[in-house]
């Protein structure tokens, strides 16, 4: 709509734009929005929650690793990976020990989060009746039918 009121060149003021979005709401020039529900909101906002601290706890992993790389040290998978880092900090200079702590602290924090939002998500999920119809096809899990759900947000179309 923006970019039609500026075609128009005309002297910038409240009457006018007034008059302008009258003018396209006529000739159909505008797209219909859709306002999503309270529901759907608190939905994103955990799902977009989880999703951060999943970006964030493998950043720090990432990250980890690279510092041990660089004495040759591999870390591996992710299974038990705080346990194989704090075995490692023994075979590193004390100078960088406190960093590679730091680090560890911050990662375990976000395990610690992310736990309680996986669970939420469980228990919404399970409590939820579309999320409970789409779970019954196989590989849909709470996390994914949360998601679908919330991104549709109505659940009439389900």
């Amino acid at each position: 709509m923006a970019a039609v009121l500026k075609a128009q060149k005309i002297n910038k003021n409240d009457q006018n734009d007034g008059r302008g979005i009258a003018q396209m709401l006529g000739v159909g020039l505008y797209k219909e929005v859709h306002i999503k529900s309270d529901e759907a909101c608190e939905e994103k906002v955990l799902l977009g929650s989880r999703r951060s601290l999943v970006k964030s706890r493998q950043q720090i992993m990432l990250c980890l690793r690279g510092l041990h790389k660089i004495y040759g040290i591999k870390i591996g998978t992710q299974s038990q990976f705080c346990k194989k880092v704090r075995e490692s900090i023994s075979l590193l200079p004390e100078s960088i020990s406190p960093s590679i702590e730091a680090l560890l602290k911050a990662l375990e924090g976000i395990e610690i989060s992310l736990n309680i939002l996986n669970k939420k998500v469980i228990d919404l999920g399970r409590e939820d009746k579309v999320c409970q119809l789409l779970m019954t096809v196989p590989g849909v899990g709470a996390l994914r039918a949360m998601t679908y759900k919330s991104v549709l947000d109505n659940s009439k179309t389900l």
